[in-house]
């Protein structure tokens, strides 16, 4: 199964909840990626999100850029699972 799409998420920075402008989504058999725009205390950034599916278990890296002058301003890895 493949499938693309947009849709809401939220999260939690400095005890502040941030909605991104957009997200978008591509899911394929065993990867994912998600793309979020944000803009956050006077910066425009944009994180990408790029994983793998198994099982019940998402996992990958995501990087963060400014999407002003594409410096990076975060990058690391994600997981979540499913209950």
């Amino acid at each position: 199964m493949a499938a693309t799409g947009e849709g809401d998420l939220s999260f939690t920075y400095m005890d502040q909840v941030v909605k991104p402008n957009k997200v978008t989504a591509k899911v394929g058999d065993s990867e994912v990626e998600f793309v979020c725009y944000v803009d956050l205390d006077g910066f425009k950034l944009k994180t990408a999100f790029h994983g793998t599916v198994d099982g019940k278990t998402m996992s990958g890296k995501y990087q963060t850029v400014s999407t002003d002058d594409g410096s990076a301003v975060d990058s690391g890895t994600w997981k979540v699972t499913q209950q």
